[in-house]
């Protein structure tokens, strides 16, 4: 039985607009801790949008395809250098939201961003886009 954390991936909206094509904004994402917990790392940006300017559209886009309220989950953006070309291979930035969703309305506002770090299953699930290219070893049970 394999423990490994499924990837998904979204397309991200920049400025309202979705890319409607296989070409645009993508962003994999990984849930962890029961769906308490959600990371996301940009892979490619058709508009050189960064996951850090489009953080909340990334929000809404993975709360609409996994149909959950953002309200007790934790976000985190992993800047790595598929996203970010002033980040060499090998190194990463790892960052959790500062959200604050209003009581009433249920608008969701990004407060800033701090600086934390990822838990091993995080790292672990990720490694492939810190370090693009290294072939990394599976155990056996760890399947394809």
């Amino acid at each position: 039985m394999s423990n490994r954390t499924e990837i998904s991936v979204v397309r991200y909206l920049v400025d309202g607009k979705k890319s409607t094509d296989n070409v645009g904004n993508l962003a994999l994402y990984a849930r962890f801790d029961d769906n308490r917990r959600i990371v996301f790392a940009g892979i490619r940006s058709e508009d050189r949008v960064s996951t850090k300017q489009a953080a909340l559209d990334i929000v809404a886009d993975i709360c609409e395809v996994e149909d959950v309220d953002p309200d007790g989950i934790e976000f985190y953006d992993l800047r790595t250098c598929c996203g970010y070309q002033h980040l060499e291979p090998g190194k990463y930035e790892f960052m959790k939201l500062e959200i604050k969703i209003d009581p009433i309305t249920k608008i969701v506002s990004l407060q800033g961003f701090t600086e934390y770090v990822p838990s091993n299953a995080m790292e672990r699930t990720f490694r492939h886009l810190v370090t693009p290219g290294k072939k990394t070893a599976r155990k056996p049970d760890e399947g394809r």
